[in-house]
This record gives structure tokens, sequence and C-alpha cells, in this order.
């Protein structure tokens, strides 16, 4: 949840970020750690949820289960010493430091150990994708914009197969968040790219994988041959594909209506339009129903926005940043519905971005 500046009323709304990885995930989403970035914005979520499930070493552990999953990550970072074991020691690190603001071992905190692990892995292999990435995003939830891009970036120049997507969807939320909106879109447009030719690739190389173990049908059940369930694995596969790019893609569209909404007025519009591609891409989402609402109440459209973020609750009751923005949003309107003293309601004022 990384936080940008939105324009919203003048009655102080919180913002809260997402390199969350909430995917995403922050106010923007890097393809998803809350907050509070001024008393005159609203709550806008994204994510880096993404990020924490791609590459070498991806953690996707509820915050349940991330005590013992980082207690056997330790004993098993010390046993094997690999790459591997300390790129995922890490990533559960940087997940517990994102769901808890507690610290570790005295004054060392979750993200500090975190760091000393990806600069582990990077000690053995510097082009390690995920592990510049995950630096990036630390850097992000610290605020500490310039290196987080400048991390982003040495993962952008590596050659490799996976993670590039990432790489370039966290380059871009970096770029956002010091204002740099041109390279921001580049990278979210680099990053939509990437993502469908990896997803072409892989769907491509399962069916011809499947092809070649099917050349010779054979009768595995009355009327069902080899070939048959071949066919049915490999669909289920392009599912399972199918499934985590539309996540990825749905995120970087989150992104890009953040992005232009926080380009003013005339890009509302457009930014609407991105986030209903997210929504057909990837399904309803409590945070991007969030991400609309602050797009209507920016634009004076604040009956459509209670519904947005209606919509929001009613997918994630317990979603603090909607139930906050609502709260805040009926406050506002009811003011703005009592007479002046002039008898005149009170026109709806833009922050300053």
């Amino acid at each position: 949840k990384s936080a940008v500046p939105v324009v919203t009323p003048n009655e102080g709304v919180e913002n809260q970020t997402q390199s969350e990885p909430r995917a995403c995930a922050t106010g923007i989403q890097s393809l998803s750690s809350g907050a509070t970035e001024s008393t005159n914005s609203m709550r806008q979520t994204g994510s880096v949820g993404v990020v924490v499930s791609t590459g070498e070493g991806g953690v996707t552990s509820s915050k349940g289960s991330l005590e013992t999953l980082i207690a056997r990550l330790r004993n098993q970072a010390r046993e094997s010493k690999s790459s591997c074991a300390l790129l995922s020691l890490g990533n559960a690190l940087r997940l517990r430091q994102e769901v808890s603001g507690e610290e570790a071992g005295g004054n060392r905190s979750f993200g500090a150990e975190a760091a000393e692990r990806f600069v582990e892995t990077l000690e053995r292999q510097p082009r390690n994708v995920t592990a510049w990435v995950q630096l990036a995003i630390l850097q992000l939830s610290c605020g500490e914009y310039v290196s987080a891009r400048k991390m982003a970036k040495h993962a952008t120049r590596v050659r490799s197969d996976s993670g590039l997507a990432v790489a370039h969807a966290v380059y871009g939320v970096a770029s956002q968040l010091l204002g740099d909106c041109e390279a921001a879109e580049n990278s979210y447009n680099t990053a939509l790219q990437l993502i469908n030719d990896q997803h072409s690739t892989t769907t491509a190389q399962h069916h011809q994988a499947a092809l070649a173990a099917g050349t010779h049908d054979s009768v595995v059940a009355p009327g069902v041959t080899s070939g048959d369930v071949i066919g049915n694995d490999t669909d289920r596969a392009s599912e399972e594909l199918s499934e985590l790019t539309a996540h990825s893609i749905s995120a970087v569209y989150n992104n890009i209506g953040n992005l232009l909404r926080q380009r003013g007025r005339e890009h509302y519009a457009d930014a609407l339009v991105a986030f209903e591609k997210a929504l057909a891409v990837g399904g309803d989402s409590a945070v991007i129903h969030n991400n609309i609402a602050i797009t209507h109440i920016a634009n004076n459209c604040l009956e459509k926005a209670d519904e947005e973020f209606r919509a929001a609750l009613s997918l994630e009751s317990s979603f603090e940043c909607a139930q906050s923005n609502l709260l805040k949003l009926r406050a506002y309107s009811k003011r703005q519905s009592e007479p002046t003293n002039h008898g005149h309601r009170a026109e709806l004022v833009e922050t300053p971005r």
C-alpha cells in the first residue's frame, strides 16, 4: 500500500498505502501497509499482493501462520544457507512486518531482518530479480522512494524469464510516488505486456508437453483415452495460469487507475475505465471499489461514492479502509446538506496535490 495524494474533499480522510501487496497494493498496487499520508486525503488502496507470490522463494502465508512459518524457515536457512531458503525467510519476514508493528529481537524490526536476508541472497546471486524486488518493496514501505526505484531498476535490467513483470510494476509504483507519471505509465504498460507474453508462452509450453505425452492414446476407462485425460489436465493448468495472470493484470490496471486520478479531473473518466477493467479481469475486489469511490468523490459524485464504499464492504465487511472512508464521507455529506449562514450549501473543496 504505497501512498499517493488524491484529490478529495477538504474534510480529513485518511490515505492508506499499499506496497502490500494486498496486493500490492497501496495507495498503489504494485501488481498490493497502511500509512496515513495527510489529514486531507482519502484512504486509497492498491496492491503489492502479486509481488509476494511471484518469483523464487515467494511466500503467500496468512498472518496466523507467519510465526510458525518464520521459525521453520529460520531453521532451514541456518541448516542449508541456500539462496532459496534465505529468500523465502526474507519474504516471510517482510510480510510479518506488514501485518504488525512489533519488533523482533530488541530493536531489530522484522523489516530490518528481512533486508539482511535479501542482501545475503544477493551476495550469493547478484542477479536475483526477486531479491531486488523485495528490497524495493521494503524501501517503499519506509518512504524511501528514490532507493526503491533504484532497486527496482536493478531488477528490470536482469535477464530473467520470471519476475520482470513485477519488477516493472514496482518501478512504476516508485515512479508514481515520486511524481514521475510518465515513467510510471510506461512501466505499468511494460508490466502488462510481459504478463501477457509470459502467459501465452507458458500456456503454449503446457499444450506442447501434453501433445508430446499423448502421442499414442491408450484406453484408461471405458470411452476415455489418455488423450482425453491429458486434455483435461491441460485445461486445469490453463485455468490456474489464467487466474494468476488475471490477478496480476487486475492489479496493474488498479495502479493505472490511481495514476490517472492523480493526474487531475480531465483524467477521471479514464481512471474509472481502468478500474472497471481491473474488475472485469480480476473479479470483484473491495480494494478496487474503494478506489472507484475515491474517484467519484474527486469528481463530486458523492452518491456514487457511497454506493462503491458499500460495495467494497459487502465484499469485505472488516475492510477498515472502506469503513473509515464511508463514515467520513457521510459526515461530510451531512454537513454539506445543511444550509450555511448565507442559505447556500458549502462547496466541495479539492485539496492541493
